[in-house]
């Protein structure tokens, strides 16, 4: 229970990356400790898998909400929603879309290179 404790801590705190280790050295140490726990339990495969899902929900939710906001049928599917949308408010649409993951990626890559 500690260590699937410890581990949605690292989660999180990889999650919220680029805007929490813009400044606070107190976090990369708590970071630190986390990933050396982890280790030491041998729970860091299990740790990066579920990271690793958790950023692919981010980015499902990402692309489902941008949609979302510039379809007109808004309880529709993803495909609907795209479907439907005039050629201006699509290019809008994939132009915010873009802005969003490249943030998310931004932040998966700062994950990686700590």
């Amino acid at each position: 229970l500690v260590v699937a404790n410890l581990g949605e801590e690292l989660v999180e705190v990889l999650l919220e990356w680029k805007s929490l280790f813009s400044s606070n050295r107190q976090d990369q140490s708590r970071v630190r400790e986390l990933v050396r726990g982890l280790h030491m339990c041998s729970a860091l495969p299990r740790v990066g898998r579920l990271y690793s899902n958790r950023l692919l929900d981010v980015i499902r939710m990402t692309v489902r909400t941008t949609v979302g906001e510039f379809a007109d049928e808004a309880d529709s599917s993803v495909k609907i929603c795209v479907t439907s949308m005039s050629l201006e408010r699509f290019v809008d649409c994939l132009d915010m879309l873009f802005e969003q993951l490249m943030d998310v990626l931004k932040s998966a890559s700062g994950v990686k290179r700590f």
